[in-house]
């Protein structure tokens, strides 16, 4: 496991390149995602079927596409991840949705992009001005019918207080 940034003082854990969170959703489309994996290689979108995917993790699904021009834009949301977010993502770039913290995030996909490996967070929403709810996310690479990463596969959860000591989600 290779922890890339920790702050102590907000609890926020990045993991690149190998995930642990104990989180059953993120762990199940980690499974689907690590299943479908060509030896030495990542999964063509082709081979992620949404109908082999546990229903219960289908709420918690984003597909990033990656744009041209640098960027990513939402093909599509799941119903937890608009709900967490107050509106829907399908067709937002990652700058209409994280406004000025988006260069931080955005380097989290084109780290995943550059090193075709997952990537881990655990941290407070601070960037949408709700720093009182947290998140668990991971992203996935894939291609599109080549072997470049075109699209990011993440998995969200969202839940109030600390990952020791979640609440409900919202």
């Amino acid at each position: 496991m290779a922890i890339t940034a920790q702050d102590p003082s907000d609890r926020d854990i990045c993991i690149a390149g190998a995930i642990a969170p104990g989180d059953p959703v993120i762990d199940a489309v980690y499974a689907h995602w690590r299943a479908r994996c060509p030896p030495g290689g990542i999964p063509d979108r082709a081979a992620i079927d949404p109908v082999e995917i546990p229903p219960a993790c289908l709420p918690h699904l984003i597909l990033w596409d990656r744009l041209e021009a640098g960027g990513y834009r939402c093909r599509l949301s799941g119903s937890a991840v608009d709900r967490a977010h107050g509106r829907g993502l399908r067709g937002l770039t990652t700058a209409e949705l994280h406004g000025a913290s988006n260069g931080a995030i955005e380097r989290e996909y084109d780290w995943v992009v550059a090193n075709r490996l997952p990537h881990f967070v655990d941290r407070r929403m601070a960037w949408y001005h709700q720093d009182f709810k947290r998140y668990r996310r991971i992203l996935l690479p894939l291609t599109q019918g080549g072997t470049e990463v075109r699209m990011l596969l993440a998995a969200a959860t969202y839940y109030y207080g600390t990952p020791l000591d979640p609440r409900a989600e919202p």
